[in-house]
């Protein structure tokens, strides 16, 4: 079995068992001298009992080592360790980061964002503390537009961050800042260009 000390269980099925072992050896001697019946029955009801309380025992420590494992396992993973710590994706913030530039174009105020936020998320339109997020970003959103900068430009502050964080990166929405922003740009560099 295992090395180290027994619990009570434990220790009450070892004492159970070891004293019917010694019972049986002592009867099966007994009957092996006298030829008596109620010696040999002893000797077999003790055996018995010796051999269940063994399993018993037996089965007791291996369900316990089992639960022991399993529970060091699940503190393990409870734990937060580089491996199994939850990384922040860049893609589900870009449709909130689009919200909240769609209400701040729209001439909503900083406290309106946040509670039109706060409303959705106890609706479970959006998840958990997304308000607490949009709180961080919505006065450098309100400095960026009045500096004259885009979403898709915005967006690629973010995404810089992101990428200097280490995240990896899906490219759907950095494509489509690009593109926007190349088409924005190109217009621009045509404007009073006659053809």
């Amino acid at each position: 079995m295992r090395r180290g000390r027994w619990d009570r269980t434990e220790k009450i099925y070892a004492a159970i068992m070891y004293s019917t072992e010694a019972l049986a050896v002592i009867s099966i001697i007994a009957f092996a001298f006298y030829r008596e019946f109620a010696y040999g029955l002893i000797a077999v009801v003790a055996t018995v009992t010796t051999a269940a309380c063994h399993l018993m025992l037996l089965v007791y420590h291996r369900t316990k080592v089992i639960l022991e494992s399993f529970r060091r396992t699940v503190d393990s993973e409870a734990q937060p360790t580089e491996e199994n710590q939850a990384k922040p994706a860049f893609e589900p913030a870009f449709p909130l980061i689009k919200r909240v530039w769609a209400l701040l174009d729209a001439g909503l105020d900083r406290e309106d964002v946040v509670d039109i936020t706060k409303y959705c998320e106890s609706m479970g339109l959006l998840p958990a503390n997304s308000s607490e997020k949009v709180g961080y970003v919505v006065d450098a959103m309100s400095k960026a537009r009045l500096g004259g900068l885009s979403l898709e430009e915005f967006v690629l502050i973010i995404y810089g961050a992101a990428r200097a964080s280490g995240l990896k990166l899906e490219m759907k929405e950095l494509e489509e800042a690009a593109f926007s922003l190349l088409r924005k740009f190109l217009g621009k560099s045509f404007k009073g260009v006659q053809i």
